[in-house]
């Protein structure tokens, strides 16, 4: 009686790791709607949707613009960790556009390990207040931030929008899309990281 006893307790313990059928369910990853975008601070609403339009379109990823937060301190990282809570299991990574408080001259930050960049719309605005310029320089970066979140490196080709630029005047000269490679390859990342596909229809 007492070894039919210890038998069913050890049978009891085995239960929950049994599997009935030919094989067990596999579960497939959290498919992730695409990336978002926010603005931190005083940031133009108008050329932050240009921006997110363009990449939508060019990446076939969807890129959702999130309410904008309120920033009134200086630091790039800062920003990004202020805004590092939004990016959740929905999103691949987060694309924030920040007007700093005070005088920050680098472009942007990358807190990869928290899914974000960080750009700082305020450096890359034209001294002659050329709009149009202003919102290709902006297309430019926010498809170089896609690309980095998604995992992809520095391209050598100078009119790849991943060039690692050093002056405003070479940001005007790139291209504000991958080359052919970098957008094979940011296809396959997309399928690798399982992130849903998004055609923009065409307006007729």
């Amino acid at each position: 009686m007492k070894r039919m006893m210890m038998t069913w307790v050890v049978l009891s313990l085995l239960a929950p790791v049994w599997t009935f059928g030919e094989e067990a369910a596999v579960v497939e990853p959290l498919q992730k709607e695409g990336m978002a975008m926010v603005r931190i601070g005083a940031v133009d609403e108008a050329l932050a949707e240009r921006a997110r339009l363009f990449a939508e379109e060019n990446l076939h990823m969807r890129i959702e613009m999130l309410a904008p937060q309120e920033f009134s301190g200086e630091s790039l990282d800062d920003a990004g960790r202020a805004v590092s809570g939004l990016v959740g299991k929905k999103y691949a990574g987060l694309v924030g556009l920040v007007a700093p408080a005070g005088t920050v001259g680098a472009h942007g930050v990358s807190l990869l390990e928290q899914r974000v960049v960080v750009i700082n719309a305020k450096a890359l605005e034209p001294q002659d207040g050329d709009q149009e310029k202003y919102g290709r320089r902006l297309e430019r970066v926010v498809m170089r931030s896609c690309g980095m979140l998604m995992g992809l490196q520095s391209c050598p080709n100078p009119q790849c929008a991943l060039w690692s630029y050093s002056t405003v005047e070479q940001l005007d000269e790139m291209s504000r899309n991958f080359c052919p490679p970098c957008q094979e390859k940011f296809v396959e990342i997309m399928k690798e990281k399982n992130v849903k596909e998004h055609v923009v229809p065409v307006a007729e």
